[in-house]
């Protein structure tokens, strides 16, 4: 009941607590906290107990100290530490062993240090690749088949289609016929024969695929066959890429310019003594989600202080960057856009930090789309669908004279042609692709259900109106008869 704890993560010393004067109480209070570390009890024998901490990130940047009283010993078992790998020669730190920024596609699990050089190849899944493709060739046949057979004209009720000559579900297969027959255009902009994927129209008007034949392209032009299968975009213009399209943004070439480039909130501040190492320094940022106290320790150097105050800033859960210039100090937010502003205060703030500005604000990029002028959110602009991330340079927009022109090109791709059917508003995945169709099939059976629903009510209907017609009839004999009779009577 009597120990003290004391946390030191990131040049930031805090002092825990425990509310109830127990060892578990104060594994509750570092673990609310929430600063990087996270506690646990053991119990190694009757009524012994040890209490584990461990920070909740891995590598170098991750490490702690801990310091107290009333401990039999506070000791580290474990030291944090970055993996490193080499890749063709050039050495590399990462904090995990998952590295997902190293090579373009490539996910790496590093499991064990290597004793020799390992060689990497990368393979594409062509098997995958294909199922994918036959799959989406499915629900296109599936499509069309039901079309054929819910509108199959007959002179004989048993052969006719119950929305027979129905000209909207016969569009629906003929959309996904001429489509096919049309050519795909790929992400890259070149339109190429669906037979190059093993596509090809029947004499049925079904979809036939030749896996085989999608392999053998494979091997021949990867990047083409490639860029034939999903629906995508690209840019004309350096720093301007096409992040996502849906099916709802039309194909073909965009004009656009630039007037202005996405800029990021920053705060400079005046140059200043570095502060004394080791004390205490403490700011209150405002961003629009709120006030945040930041506490953090000054460094030996400017580099140090201004690592401490990033680590800090980001314990907090704030995007902001601290840097230096060796003799001030600079604080940037990590996203662009005039949403994410933010502003300092407290007396650290001016006196030992040396930023005396007010709120500042970044810029949000700026587009000119077919004579439209677009307001991004930070970097990112939506025009019809298509998502635009505007990454130019100031460089750039000053060496183009304050407008940067070019275009941006939507191509539908095979998954993009199939999920459009119907006017399906989906992104254009394989499996969207699929959903899109399985849709057209739904949409086609609720028809059929509505059909046999309004068949079945006139029926009944008829059915009510002949029994009422043959009871009036049934009357109408009976009356006939009794006159006949009394005619007879009367001689």
């Amino acid at each position: 009941g009597g120990r003290t704890l004391t946390l030191n993560v990131g040049g930031t010393p805090t002092t825990y607590t425990s509310a109830n004067g127990t060892i578990s109480g104060l594994v509750d209070a570092v673990n609310a906290a929430k600063s990087g570390v996270k506690a646990k009890l053991l119990q190694t024998a009757p009524d012994t107990y040890r209490m584990v901490l461990t920070a909740t990130k891995s590598g170098a940047d991750a490490a702690f100290t801990a310091t107290g009283t009333g401990w039999t010993a506070l000791a580290t078992s474990t030291t944090g530490v970055d993996a490193q790998l080499k890749v063709d020669g050039v050495n590399v730190k990462r904090s995990g062993n998952v590295v997902t920024d190293l090579l373009d596609g490539v996910e790496l699990t590093l499991k064990q240090p290597t004793t020799a050089a390992a060689q990497l190849a990368v393979t594409r899944d062509d098997t995958a690749l294909a199922n994918k493709v036959s799959a989406l060739v499915d629900a296109a046949n599936s499509v069309i088949n039901a079309v054929k057979k819910q509108t199959a004209t007959s002179s004989t009720a048993a052969s006719r289609g119950i929305l027979a000559g129905d000209t909207t579900a016969i569009g629906l297969a003929d959309e996904i016929r001429n489509g096919i027959a049309s050519g795909i255009t790929g992400t890259d902009g070149v339109l190429r024969s669906a037979s190059k994927l093993g596509i090809t129209l029947t004499k049925d008007g079904t979809i036939a695929f030749d896996a085989a034949k999608l392999r053998t392209s494979l091997a021949e032009d990867p990047a083409g066959v490639t860029a034939m299968l999903g629906r995508g975009g690209s840019s004309s213009i350096s720093g301007v890429s096409v992040t996502s399209v849906l099916s709802s943004s039309n194909p073909g070439p965009h004009a656009i310019s630039i007037t202005q480039i996405a800029s990021s909130s920053a705060l400079v501040g005046v140059p200043i003594p570095p502060p004394p190492a080791g004390s205490t320094i403490n700011m209150t940022v405002t961003t629009p989600n709120g006030t945040t106290t930041v506490t953090f320790s000054a460094g030996n150097t400017y580099a140090q202080t201004s690592a401490n105050l990033t680590q800090a800033m980001t314990r907090s859960g704030l995007l902001i960057e601290a840097t230096t210039d060796g003799a001030s100090f600079s604080l940037t937010e990590k996203r662009a856009g005039s949403k994410n502003t933010f502003s300092v205060s407290g007396p650290d703030a001016a006196s030992v930090m040396g930023f005396t500005a007010p709120t500042v604000v970044g810029n949000d990029a700026i587009v000119k789309i077919a004579g439209k002028t677009l307001t991004g959110t930070g970097k990112s602009v939506n025009h019809e669908g298509a998502t635009l991330l505007v990454d130019a340079t100031a460089v750039q927009l000053a060496g183009a004279g304050g407008e940067i022109a070019g275009a941006y090109q939507v191509t539908d791709g095979l998954g993009g042609l199939l999920a459009r059917v119907g006017g399906k508003s989906t992104t254009a995945t394989a499996s969207t692709a699929k959903s899109a169709l399985d849709s057209q099939i739904k949409d086609l059976q609720t028809r059929i259900d509505r059909y046999d629903d309004t068949l079945q009510r006139k029926e009944a209907t008829l059915r009510a109106k002949f029994t009422a017609m043959d009871t009036v009839l049934t009357r109408l004999q009976g009356q006939m008869s009794s006159l006949s009779n009394f005619t007879s009577s009367r001689g």
